[in-house]
């Protein structure tokens, strides 16, 4: 062999080493599909790092860490509140650990502050430097103007970032999605099972389920049903899936449920925050439709652009890939009242005053995600598209690399076995000068 064909072939061993090095391949893809450490039982999940960025607050509502001292909540969990205020204390369990059903441990002398408060109460806490309440909220929803089931709020984005003093570096955050979800879009919901709204919050799980049209609002009970035009304005701010007054197989909600996020499925990325419902005339203690606040750039308060400028990490999960967003449909009806059939008084409608199948919403046909990855591996500027039922990352550019560690084992053999091809060739060319 001679100078230049070893030199050639050194220098492609080292570029596919350096390559492996900085995960200049495709990055590993996230299998959705496999559920080894993820219990998934009727659309739900009972484990998954999402939960492990999911904060459950001693004084009721939920929340989302975001960023490294940024945690994502609903507004009107934090307007009335008197200790989730600037120089307030957090309290919080994670949502893998689910809210504390009694006390724990007793205190101990060689523990620190933190963990003999935790050890006793069960609860951390963290220093509250900032509260930032949405303009939009804050301007229309003065004392209880917004309260559930209240029209005034349908296009003020219920959403409030807890800004604290030191980082929770023992806290995974998922960014925000500055890409709209679209009709059918497969989602997380965070629930804990409650019995009634005004129940104690039981195990926190994520339940599996699609966006519905924000015509779903329109049935009987809903301040909607007589307010059909502000339906729109309602879908300029919020997201809506079925609650289970809906999809009888969804877990139980409560007010302890508000402020807490919504995920895609197929990617480790928030999308909205619990904030309202719906309910039917005849049973105000389980909700028909959830709403979630928006938080894409799209959205009508531009929430994703403030939560940007407030230090809030955001990505876009596929509009800036190759494929872009994935288009679902929806063929879930309508909600119908128990104990009523197909054309009896509670069914749901269209709002020109046809008539529409009333069923339960399909769950999508996607796997769980589990990501136990470290944070700074999560998925911006890249794209997911489903195969057999579940999905795979694909690059966000042809050719494209990441910095982030990628899936490089799988691909080391196909390149060394392009550079043996090409000590082939060469090989042969050699023979054939020789001869």
């Amino acid at each position: 062999m001679g100078l230049g064909t070893r030199r050639f072939l050194f220098l492609g061993v080292v570029a596919v080493a350096s390559a492996a090095a900085v995960g200049c391949f495709v990055q590993q893809p996230i299998d959705d599909t496999d559920t080894s450490g993820s219990k998934v039982t009727e659309g739900r999940s009972s484990s998954s790092t999402l939960l492990k960025s999911t904060l459950l607050f001693a004084d009721a509502c939920s929340g989302v860490k975001v960023g490294p001292k940024q945690i994502l909540t609903a507004a009107r969990c934090v307007q009335t509140s008197t200790s989730l205020v600037k120089g307030g204390t957090l309290r919080y369990v994670l949502g893998s650990q689910g809210r504390p059903s009694e006390a724990r441990a007793a205190r101990t002398p060689d523990a620190s502050a933190e963990e003999n408060e935790e050890r006793a109460t069960g609860f951390r806490e963290a220093t509250i430097a900032d509260v930032h309440v949405n303009p939009s909220f804050a301007s229309r929803c003065r004392e209880d103007s917004c309260a559930f089931g209240s029209l005034v709020s349908s296009d003020a984005a219920d959403i409030a970032v807890i800004e604290l003093a030191e980082e929770l570096s023992t806290v995974p955050s998922i960014p925000v999605d500055l890409d709209p979800v679209g009709v059918g879009d497969p989602l997380f919901v965070t629930m804990s099972e409650c019995a009634l709204l005004d129940s104690t919050a039981g195990n926190t799980v994520l339940n599996r389920t699609p966006a519905v049209p924000t015509t779903s609002v329109v049935h009987a009970g809903s301040p909607y049903e007589q307010n059909t035009s502000l339906v729109s304005r309602l879908g300029k701010s919020y997201l809506l899936t079925a609650g289970p007054g809906w999809d009888e197989e969804a877990p139980g909600f409560c007010r302890d449920d508000v402020g807490g996020p919504v995920f895609r499925t197929n990617a480790s990325v928030v999308v909205g925050v619990t904030a309202g419902y719906t309910a039917w005339k005849n049973d105000k203690n389980v909700p028909v439709t959830l709403h979630h606040t928006r938080l894409d750039e799209a959205s009508k308060e531009a929430v994703g652009t403030w939560l940007k400028d407030l230090g809030v990490e955001t990505i876009k999960s596929c509009s800036e890939s190759i494929e872009g967003c994935k288009t679902h449909s929806f063929d879930g009806g309508v909600p119908r009242m128990p104990g009523t059939t197909a054309g009896e008084e509670g069914d749901g409608g269209t709002i020109d005053g046809g008539t529409t199948e009333a069923k339960r919403p399909p769950r999508p046909e996607q796997g769980s995600l589990e990501i136990d990855e470290p944070e700074e591996r999560s998925p911006s500027s890249a794209s997911y598209e489903e195969v057999d039922g579940g999905s795979k990352k694909k690059a966000a550019a042809a050719g494209g690399c990441s910095a982030a560690p990628g899936n490089a084992g799988a691909d080391l053999p196909a390149a060394f076995g392009l550079v043996s091809a090409l000590a082939l060739v060469l090989g042969r060319r050699r023979a054939n000068k020789k001869a």
